[in-house]
């Protein structure tokens, strides 16, 4: 290379280091594959229970108080039947996932 002028030499110069500082290093391990686990929710397709109509809604203030109080225990047991129907919906929906 006697006849290259300096700017050729200057660039083999830094090809030449640049290819020496890059020759030595080890190459990096491939990325591994990881798995995450994500929760996808799934629409529940059990029928809503039928709100039923209480038995205290249509009380009035004129009613006589045994009426009421016997209005309102009906309403009791209806509202134990709706929660244990609404129950049973619910984990309908829980088995499947």
């Amino acid at each position: 290379m006697p006849n290259a002028s300096p700017t050729k030499r200057l660039l083999i110069a830094i090809l030449l280091l640049s290819a020496s500082a890059c020759g030595g290093q080890a190459r990096p391990d491939p990325p591994t594959p990881v798995e995450i686990k994500v929760v996808v929710p799934v629409p529940c397709d059990v029928r809503e229970p039928v709100v039923p109509a209480w038995a205290y809604d249509g009380a009035l203030a004129e009613m006589p108080l045994d009426d009421k109080v016997r209005r309102m225990r009906a309403e009791l047991a209806q509202r134990a039947a709706y929660e244990a129907e609404q129950r049973v919906a619910l984990r309908q929906c829980l088995k499947r996932d």
